[in-house]
């Protein structure tokens, strides 16, 4: 469940759930399509039914799913290496997760408020709101002191400009999304 916005409306925080009748539509659809690695669905649901609004195929929310129970990184080198899992594999739901720094994009880009961004980083230190009963598993600066520097260099970059949080995170995806440029290099091989 998403709990907290990040930039572009991804979830930045959210909350493991357990919603079992998503297992069934997920083997049709792979079995369908004759998929064998990671899936994604995102859906809202409606009167105890799930509505699908997206699928992606890639892993998504590998940090929440290990902490609700599922390695998804262990599991699909498993199934690279022909290991299906011996039972089905489902998380505990009610865990809760989040991105800091997701959360400061989001905030500076829906508010375009300095105080916002601040604030925001402020409960994230104190662990009070979103953060209660939460784990970061973007940048863990309690445990690993050096992943605090990605995050106070977009903190301060937000503090500075906040708005062009969207620009900041139209810069990470351009660094990381596969572009038609290459997608029609690789058809010509």
């Amino acid at each position: 469940v998403q709990a907290g916005r990040g930039a572009g409306g991804s979830a930045a925080a959210r909350i493991s759930v357990d919603m079992p009748q998503t297992i069934g539509h997920v083997r049709r659809l792979g079995a369908f399509i004759h998929w064998h690695g990671g899936l994604s669905l995102d859906f809202i649901e409606q009167g105890g039914t799930p509505r699908y609004l997206e699928c992606n195929a890639r892993m998504v929310e590998p940090g929440n799913a290990a902490l609700a129970g599922v390695n998804f990184p262990k599991l699909l080198m498993g199934l690279a290496e022909g290991k299906a899992p011996e039972k089905l594999l489902v998380g505990r739901p009610g865990v809760k997760t989040h991105s800091t720094m997701g959360l400061l994009l989001g905030a500076a880009e829906k508010t375009k408020s300095r105080k916002a961004v601040l604030r925001l980083f402020l409960q994230s230190l104190r662990s009070k709101g979103l953060f209660q009963d939460s784990t970061e598993v973007l940048t863990p600066w309690k445990k690993d002191r050096r992943s605090l520097v990605p995050l106070l260099a977009v903190l301060l970059r937000l503090l500075v400009r906040p708005d062009r949080a969207a620009e900041l995170t139209a810069l990470a995806v351009e660094n990381y999304c596969v572009l038609p440029a290459t997608v029609e290099k690789l058809r010509g091989k």
